[in-house]
């Protein structure tokens, strides 16, 4: 089930990612040597995709001193396969600076979850200072300094960083790979074993997995448990402490039930060491 879940998500990423693939594009179509106060600059912005757009992309551009947004004109196409989603975005200059190069402001789209940056444009701007169109554009503009927005994708890579390392963490819970110790040990041994003897759920797969846990904890604390010891070998190894109590009992039952004729059995009780047995192998693993 969970090699399923993964590669589920593996396909899903990987959709999301194909689908979200864009090819960005910038250019003033109104070019010129220099611009005046009053003037238009009209920047056209192509975003093309290998899918559809569900939403028209949607541009978010906060205010900028000596530029006014003043109109925008979008639409899209279909050309070779590629989609093509086309924004003339149209400025008016209200520089109070002399004559210089500068930069537009950067395009950001949203598109559903996603934003994208189109890269931004430069252009030079000569004032000319007996103008009367120029005091009258300077004296009729209040201009204030924009609170600049940013929108980036750091949450959506967090999404993906969390994604992933749960799903390693899921994977290395389920998985036994022999060349990991910690995944190749006793009681990880043992759990594979006794796995398949619970679903039996009889006397004699009963009988076998006891005598299976037990070697594997004989081999684990490294001495042959019996309740004699079994207090001092849990206090040398500390990572097993909040089982101590349930391997205690286990121990001396199962020695009770080896050394003389008694049995235990009920499907409670096999039930409870195939859940003993995980838990000694998920603990197996810790560092």
């Amino acid at each position: 089930m969970m090699f399923r879940i993964f590669f589920i998500v593996l396909l899903l990423l990987g959709a999301h990612t194909n689908a979200k693939e864009y090819d960005l594009e910038s250019s003033i179509i109104n070019l010129k040597h220099g611009y005046q106060v009053g003037d238009l600059i009209i920047v056209e912005d192509q975003i093309t995709s290998k899918v559809p757009f569900v939403v028209a992309p949607e541009l978010r551009i906060a205010k900028t001193v000596g530029l006014r947004l003043v109109a925008q004109e979008s639409h899209s196409t279909r050309h070779e396969g590629d989609y093509i989603f086309v924004n003339k975005v149209t400025y008016q200059i209200f520089h109070r600076s002399p004559g210089m190069k500068y930069s537009l402001p950067s395009h950001t789209y949203a598109i559903g979850d996603d934003v994208v940056v189109v890269p931004s444009s430069s252009y030079w701007f000569s004032r000319i200072a007996s103008s009367e169109l120029n005091k009258v554009l300077l004296n009729a503009l209040g201009q204030n300094e924009p609170n600049i927005i940013k929108f980036n994708r750091i949450y959506f890579y967090l999404l993906l960083a969390l994604t992933f390392s749960m799903l390693l963490i899921l994977l290395y819970k389920k998985l036994d790979v022999s060349f990991f110790a910690r995944m190749n040990g006793p009681f990880a041994k043992a759990n594979k074993k006794i796995k398949s003897l619970h679903r039996t759920n009889n006397q004699d797969s009963y009988d076998r997995a006891i005598l299976i846990l037990l070697d594997a904890c004989n081999k684990s604390f490294g001495k042959n448990m019996n309740a004699s010891n079994v207090e001092d070998l849990l206090t040398m190894h500390s990572k097993y402490h909040p089982a101590k109590n349930v391997i205690k009992s286990f121990v001396t039952l199962t020695n009770s039930e080896i050394y003389s004729s008694r049995t235990f059995y009920s499907k409670d009780r096999f039930d409870d060491i195939y859940q003993l047995v995980k838990l000694l192998r998920v603990i197996e693993r810790k560092v």
